[in-house]
């Protein structure tokens, strides 16, 4: 998995746990409290492997192993709109396995 600003990567890791993330953005966005999101996994060293942050110019998304590399600001529905793909296409792939896909997500 990649996650890239513009062209420069900010976070690229092979073997990252795309379900984890799915998991962890899906209950966060179901939340919708304005919280900042880190994405923690105890397959990862560190906790902020994929960030994303309100800032008094919208939401910007960055990496602890990238901290010098943020997207622009955007607004919360664009984050919101890029979350539910994301969660939408694991969902699918999961699906296709054969795997509940509710209970792996937390829905």
């Amino acid at each position: 998995m990649s996650v890239h600003v513009g062209t420069e990567v900010v976070y690229q890791e092979p073997g990252f746990p795309i379900v984890e993330l799915a998991r962890s953005l899906s209950l966060w966005i179901r939340r919708a409290d304005g919280e900042d999101f880190s994405f923690e996994s105890m397959s990862l060293a560190e906790r902020g492997a994929i960030s994303v942050s309100g800032t008094d110019g919208g939401w910007v998304t960055w990496s602890v192993y990238t901290p010098d590399v943020r997207s622009s600001a955007v607004p919360w529905e664009v984050i919101a709109d890029g979350v539910n793909a994301f969660v939408t296409k694991v969902r699918e792939d999961i699906i296709s396995m054969g795997i509940d896909a509710a209970a792996v997500l937390g829905e």
